[in-house]
């Protein structure tokens, strides 16, 4: 397999996401699979907080978000802010699902399924070759 390239010029920085997604994914499914409502709840209740660790400072303070990570600095923070967005959404449908899994067990499904995909994109990111951090070439 092909690693890929142009993604981060610090890959390991993210193997923490990897196994944050693929851990409380992969232990979602579990219980939910298992009809274990109460466990669910708990491992859903617990991914909330990770989630909410980035998105707070990715959209309210965008500098700080920056600065804590791998990033490097640039000028406009809009895509930052977005992805901080996203995961507020995302994370609304955890809570939803964590309330109550067994009645709202489509969106706890949607909750894994998401965990997982992001899982495999970190885990892509993780493996990625480094970049090079210099001054690019302008178009």
């Amino acid at each position: 397999m092909r690693l890929p390239d142009n993604i981060t010029s610090r890959p390991s920085a993210f193997w923490p996401f990897v196994l944050a997604d693929f851990g409380f994914g992969g232990l979602s499914a579990l219980f939910l699979a298992l009809h274990m409502w109460t466990a669910a709840s708990i491992v859903l209740w617990l991914g909330v907080p990770p989630n909410l660790y980035f998105a707070f400072p990715a959209f309210f303070v965008p500098s700080y978000a920056i600065k804590r990570t791998s990033f490097g600095s640039f000028a406009e923070t809009v895509w930052l802010r977005n992805a901080g967005l996203l995961i507020f959404i995302i994370t609304a449908g955890h809570v939803v699902a964590a309330i109550d899994p067994k009645r709202f067990l489509a969106v706890a499904w949607l909750t894994v399924g998401g965990r997982m995909a992001a899982g495999v994109y970190w885990l892509v990111v993780a493996t990625s070759r480094s970049v090079a951090v210099g001054p690019s070439a302008s178009a």
